[in-house]
Order: C-alpha cells, then structure tokens, then sequence
C-alpha cells in the first residue's frame, strides 16, 4: 500500500524511473546470488501464532449487509463475517550454527501507515529487528504476507489511532518478539529432495448486469460535479465509501463502466515449493482468508505449509491486481466484491482451490 507501482502502464501511481531501478535490483540481486560463495545449510520448521494484530474486517450489520471497515464502535456492527489466521508458519536456514535465513509466513494487511509516503509498513520492522537478533554473517529475514483480502490490523472496539507509523512499528515489532520467542522451537527437517511445481489458472472478468451498468451510469451522471479520485489529489478510504461519499461512488461506478468497456480475461501462474514436510504455496492478487486456510489445512494438512500472496503478477498487466473473495461472499456487500477492488469472475476462488487441490493429491510436493 506504501510502495511506487511496479507496472510500467501509464497509469496514477506508476514511475517509469523506479520500474527501472527496480529492474536492475532485481538483476543484481540474482547475479549476487548465482555467483556464490555457497554454503552448506540446514533447513528447519517451527510453527507460532500471534492473535493480538488480526481481525476479519468484513463485519455482519444489523440489517442484514455485510460492510468493511464499519467504524469504531458503529452501533450496527453485529459479528465478523468470516475466518482469521493467527499462526505464523516459520522456516530457517542456518550455516555452521548460526541463524542465515528466517522466513515467517504472516497474515495481514501491510498498510498501517497511511499517508502517501514510501514505506516497509509494520514488515519493515518485523524484518529489522529480526534481523537485529540474527547472529548470521549476513541475515536475511523475510516476512511472506499470507491470504488476508478480507484481515486487516483494525480493532473496532479500540480508540486509539491505527493509522499511523506508530502502529506499523507497534504491530511490527509485536510480531517479531512472537517469532524470536519461537526459535527455540525449531525443529531439523530430515533429508528432502527440493521440488517444484507450476501450474496455471484462467479466469475471465466480473460479471455485470445489466441493472449493475445502468445504475452506475446513472450515479456517474447524479455527480458528474464532484472531483474524479483518479484526477486529483483526494484520498479515499474505505469508510468514505461505508458511508456513501458521493466522491466514492462515482469513483466505484466510474470503475463498473471502464471495467464493463475492457472485458479483461486472466492468466494466474501458481508456484509451489517444498521442502520434504514444508511447502510454499503462491496465491495472486488479494486473496480472502478462507482460501489459504483451505490449502494449509486441507489440502496439504500433513505438512507445514506457508500460503504467499500478490504471487507472480496480477492475471492481466492491464490491471493492478485485486480481491479474490469466496464465492459466499458475493451479494452481500463490504468493496471487495465491487468492481473497482475485484476484476475477476465470481468462481476464481473456487479455480485456485482446485488447482491446489490436484497439486496436493498428485504427490508432487
């Protein structure tokens, strides 16, 4: 949420000079990397949780819809809608002893900053004060952010600002005292062969009616005065659109014609990785809770499994990505589902379930 985008499309956010730079760190680091010195590892797995920064943030209200983000103490706030994911999956590497590489699979939004400024968000600060206690000749510690579409940092029912560097470094830090505390947990995996699998996923575009379309034409022309989001300098949030802005919904019907006018199909690249009893598994884009909790707990529930999100590209370099709610989810309300924030068919949740689904029964990992 913090960071320059890295498409190179001629879009608000993008910069031809950082896609440049960031191209040839990414080269750099490669070559770093293949030239060597090699050492020999040992690769080991523990297994932690942290329940103090995460919430579902779909929450039921009293009437019946689901809104996301409804405000601090709304008083129509029922119930949340959906699943959380407290354990944090952790694999380490370690060269003569000493503590190389520690990866920490960990579900949440990274955007407790706010602002428009360039920022690690609280991973920056899990990583640095890990990295801090790692006694490796060159530690390297890398926070893989799992499938929290709909999990975010919000506690409705606290007042105080969460929306600030304080809570990056508050929620950050939080999380690297719970992993530091549970190495000491980590266990030797025995010999392994290193796998890899890939596979690929198609999905097409959100589905339109025709009511959807004319209704958005109709509220684009109602507030054909107010400022377009994506020409100016108005920052938007959720609860602009919880409370009807009318700013926010010209900009969500806005979003229903463009997106109705590209009719954008989608090309998904899943990666998996395993290492005897752990595995890696990617997701794209912005994937809902739920979808990483059936891949870990499911589909390879034999094993410690680390679910990554925002995996190998958005689908379509015409976009920036978006949510992947549950199909259940749809008709309810909360932007996730809108147009604007999820470009994809309504069964893509259900496709990268079954995707996963074969990988696991075939073996392969």
């Amino acid at each position: 949420h913090t960071a320059p985008s890295p498409r190179c499309a001629d879009l608000p956010g993008n910069s031809p000079k950082y896609v440049e730079f960031l191209i040839k760190q990414i080269v750099a680091a490669i070559k770093e990397a293949a030239k060597g010195p090699f050492r020999k590892g040992d690769v080991s797995a523990a297994m932690t949780a942290d329940d103090r920064f995460q919430f579902n943030r779909r929450y039921w209200m009293n009437d019946g819809t689901v809104i996301t983000n409804p405000g601090r103490f709304n008083p129509m706030t029922v119930k949340p809608e959906g699943a959380t994911d407290y354990e944090i999956p952790i694999l380490a590497v370690t060269c003569e002893g000493r503590l190389e590489v520690l990866l920490a699979n960990i579900v949440n939004h990274t955007d407790t900053t706010d602002g428009c400024a360039v920022s690690a968000d609280w991973a920056g600060w899990t990583r640095r004060r890990l990295e801090e206690k790692m006694d490796g000749a060159a530690p390297m510690m890398f926070p893989l952010i799992g499938a929290s579409g709909n999990i975010n940092h919000f506690d409705v029912n606290a007042d105080f600002n969460q929306s600030c560097p304080a809570e990056a470094k508050r929620i950050g830090t939080g999380y690297a005292a719970t992993i530091e505390a549970a190495l000491p947990d980590l266990q030797a995996l025995p010999d392994f062969e290193l796998k890899t699998v890939f596979a690929e996923v198609h999905a097409g575009s959100s589905e339109v009616s025709k009511e959807e379309l004319a209704e958005a034409k109709k509220t684009v022309k109602k507030y054909a005065k107010v400022p377009d989001v994506m020409k100016s300098n108005i920052s938007l949030t959720s609860e602009d659109l919880a409370r009807k802005a009318p700013v926010a919904l010209k900009y969500f019907a806005s979003s229903v014609i463009e997106h109705v006018e590209k009719d954008l199909q989608f090309r998904f690249r899943l990666t998996g990785v395993s290492f005897g009893p752990v595995v890696i598994t990617s997701l794209p884009s912005e994937p809902f809770c739920e979808i990483g909790l059936d891949i870990r707990k499911r589909f390879f529930s034999d094993k410690l499994c680390m679910v990554v999100s925002h995996g190998n590209g958005t689908g379509n370099v015409e976009v920036g990505g978006g949510y992947i709610p549950n199909y259940w989810n749809y008709g309810r309300g909360g932007y996730e589902t809108s147009i604007r924030s999820n470009p994809f068919e309504r069964h893509l949740s259900e496709k990268l379930r079954e995707a996963w689904a074969d990988i696991a029964r075939s073996k392969v990992l």
